[in-house]
């Protein structure tokens, strides 16, 4: 896979390098999408919430920079 990437053949643009990258990261990045389309799926049907915080302080540690 690596020796055959074509990102890194010879006589690409910047912009067509760019271009391969974004192909690829698009399928990848499909499945972050699809987990969070199925999270409130799972929470209607079981009850489990995905996240547990007592305080808001702690949701706010993890979600806010």
């Amino acid at each position: 896979m690596q020796k055959d990437n074509p990102i890194y053949k010879p006589g690409l643009t910047w912009a067509a390098a760019l271009n391969f990258f974004e192909a690829g990261a698009y399928h990848i990045l499909a499945i972050p999408t699809i987990i969070m389309a199925l999270v409130p799926l799972f929470y209607i049907f079981t009850g489990i919430s995905p996240l547990v915080c007592d305080q808001l302080w702690e949701f706010a540690a993890v979600f806010c920079p």
